[in-house]
């Protein structure tokens, strides 16, 4: 069993909006006591167990204003001594968890795993990425299946959200199937696509695929 004094809790964060600021976590250090950054900026938290790292992590979060946590995406990575790995996790967490369209807060790798897995395996990754490429180039087409993704799916509140009929919505949605080969009103199709969206856009926020 890790004894405490080698236990870490990494975290890192991502945000959506400006009102979240560029550093969400610069000023939890001093408050929290006994943290330190890395040199890219993640907190590095002291625990006992994972239990006691998990309320840590909710406390920090519970720290940043109102209008700071609506727009943060944390992301938790346990660490023995390897800190760096645990770092990268994190990073990976917090942004598949906002480019998932998961709620604001805090996420551990089981909240992400199917689309952390893919992103993780090069070979699945670049595929899921140049999938995704044929869409993100459409400002169109991209936020079409952002409304349906976000829409979990329901046609008419994603066309109720882009402001569109569902006639036009449905043209987009074939040509969306065309350039991808999967079908957005399918859940199967849908939830692919969304993981095919959200692993390009993590990788491409960490400078890794670039077309």
């Amino acid at each position: 069993m890790t004894s405490g004094a080698d236990v870490f809790v990494v975290v890192a964060a991502r945000t959506c909006h400006e009102a979240a600021g560029a550093d969400p976590l610069g000023g939890l250090a001093h408050r929290l006591g006994s943290v330190r950054r890395t040199a890219d900026g993640a907190l590095v938290l002291p625990a006992e167990d994972k239990p006691h790292g998990v309320r840590r992590c909710g406390e920090a979060f519970a720290m940043l204003p109102d209008r700071v946590r609506s727009g943060t995406w944390l992301g938790v990575a346990w660490s023995g001594r390897d800190v760096a790995s645990a770092e990268e996790e994190a990073r990976h967490v917090a942004a598949l968890a906002l480019f998932t369209g998961k709620a604001a807060g805090v996420h551990r790798v089981e909240d992400v795993l199917v689309e952390y897995a893919a992103a993780r395996n090069p070979a699945v990754a670049h595929r899921l990425s140049a999938m995704a490429g044929r869409l993100v180039g459409d400002l169109t087409l991209h936020a079409t299946l952002r409304a349906v993704i976000s829409a979990d799916g329901d046609l008419a509140r994603a066309s109720a959200d882009l402001g569109v009929d569902r006639g036009v919505l449905d043209h987009r949605l074939r040509r969306i199937e065309q350039l991808s080969g999967h079908r957005p009103t399918n859940p199967r199709g849908l939830g692919l696509l969304a993981t095919a969206l959200a692993v390009r856009e993590t990788l491409t926020g960490y400078g890794i695929t670039r077309r």
